[in-house]
């Protein structure tokens, strides 16, 4: 079994010996009896299971399967594999999505057990540099490559990324059509603002408006409010609602 480990870089104005690695523990195992080739599909799944199931035993957060960092890892592991050569990717920098703000990279190799993912994955483990990236909190995404070929082995690769955490589009609060209304008579009110599909409830002051019409930048509603106050316009989604502001403020008089 064969492996080796990078760990990775850090987004900064220069970037500086990004693309040094170190081997370890490159030995050759020569198997007793031949077994089955597993397919990239299983040989991934299994790793990626491993390797979060270990994370989560540590107290650290799974990563996200990044199916862009799987391409990248896929390619690299199936070079290794026609060139019959543990290396690390000297163009991985520039081959993974950008936007990451460190990453890092894992390779391995094994022949002629009865789960080659299973031993590199156990090799990676026992190996100071290989396990400091596998379990490296600020990591939010990993890609795996698996390429198996029978009488040559199996190679891996994890490769590591940290992304800023996605965030799910909010309503947001743009403009109202009135900053004046009379009380005690229905008033409609026209909002525009962003990704107003999501808007489950509106309310004005104190009192729930009705949606009379809804597309993604605009809201039309009714309201009757009871006597001469000031409201706010509020947007109302699953999770969250808009803040009073001098932007959604409506006078009754």
């Amino acid at each position: 079994m064969g492996i080796a480990s990078r760990p990775g870089g850090v987004a900064r104005a220069r970037l500086v010996s990004l693309l040094c690695a170190v081997a370890l523990g490159l030995a050759c195992i020569v198997p007793t009896s031949a077994a089955a080739a597993v397919s990239a599909d299983s040989g991934r799944a299994a790793l990626v299971k491993k390797l979060n199931s270990l994370r989560e035993s540590r107290g650290i957060k799974k990563l996200r399967s990044n199916s862009k960092l799987d391409q990248v890892a896929q390619r690299w592991a199936q070079k290794m594999s026609a060139k019959d050569k543990l290396e690390h990717n000297p163009s991985l920098r520039t081959q993974i999505p950008a936007g990451w703000r460190s990453f890092g990279e894992n390779v391995g190799w094994a022949i002629g057990f009865k789960s080659n993912p299973a031993q590199i994955h156990r090799g990676w483990v026992q190996s100071p540099p290989h396990y400091q990236n596998m379990v490296n909190a600020s990591f939010t995404d990993v890609g795996i490559g698996y390429y198996e070929v029978d009488g040559i082995g199996a190679y891996a690769v994890q490769v590591f990324g940290t992304y800023p955490t996605r965030t799910a589009a909010v309503p947001s609060l743009k403009k109202i059509s009135r900053k004046t209304a009379r009380a005690r008579i229905k008033v409609k009110i026209r909002i525009t603002g962003k990704n107003l599909t999501k808007v489950t409830r509106v309310t004005v002051g104190k009192k729930r408006a009705r949606i009379v019409k809804r597309k993604g930048t605009l809201l039309v509603v009714t309201v009757t409010v009871a006597k001469p106050t000031k409201a706010y316009v509020r947007l109302h989604w699953s999770g969250g609602a808009t803040p009073k502001s001098a932007r959604s403020a409506i006078r009754f008089r």
